[in-house]
């Protein structure tokens, strides 16, 4: 039997829904599902952009533990940062950027989506 450790949850698509429902959108799911979360904020494939300041209302819910940012803005990542604290985690599209503890669980990102959607790799999980 399989089980997860954590969700990676991308923002709405198609709707694009103003940011205080991004807040909405993920604190509901925060609330209603036992694992800790992960939000994925890829602008180029949604068309919705979480702005710093929108993760940093989110990131103090217990179970929203990091975010998987595919914005290619290095500049954000440190805003990020500097407003969520340095126990949420980040990680960054394509390249691992930080290591930050999930409880019991480290999560490690080291390809992108689509090299792992065709060549499998084992989970790298510590």
């Amino acid at each position: 039997m399989f089980h997860a450790d954590a969700s990676l949850v991308i923002t709405p698509y198609y709707v694009k829904p103003p940011q205080r429902a991004l807040v909405q959108h993920f604190t509901h799911i925060a609330d209603s599902v036992p694992l800790p979360m992960i939000v994925y904020n890829c602008p180029g494939r949604t068309g919705v952009d979480m702005k710093p300041e929108t993760v940093a209302q989110f990131s103090k819910h217990p179970m929203i533990v990091g975010i998987k940012d595919a914005t290619g803005d290095l500049s954000r990542v440190a805003t990020i940062r500097e407003l969520c604290g340095p126990d949420f985690a980040i990680f960054r599209y394509g390249v691992f950027l930080f290591l930050t503890p999930i409880p019991s669980l480290y999560l490690l990102f080291v390809q992108h989506l689509s090299y792992a959607a065709t060549n499998p790799i084992q989970s790298i999980i510590f």
